[in-house]
């Protein structure tokens, strides 16, 4: 339970981070029996916006953390 996430979240970092081309990244998850009931999570996929995403992603901060 969670595999089809696990496999959604994969692709999603393959295409933003790792620069693959979303059907690339679609056709891997595929190949470990990633669920074809879920074709929205593959039209998500094809979406995304690597650029954007990544602007999106470098403009967050990691929390402070305090030591002692």
């Amino acid at each position: 339970h969670g595999s089809d996430r696990t496999g959604e979240m994969v692709a999603a970092y393959r295409i933003i981070e790792q620069g693959w081309k979303p059907q690339n990244a679609t056709q891997e998850a595929l190949s470990f029996h990633f669920g074809r009931a879920y074709n929205h999570v593959m039209d998500m996929l094809a979406g995304i916006d690597p650029q954007g995403m990544r602007q999106v992603i470098d403009g967050l901060t990691a929390p402070q953390v305090r030591t002692p």
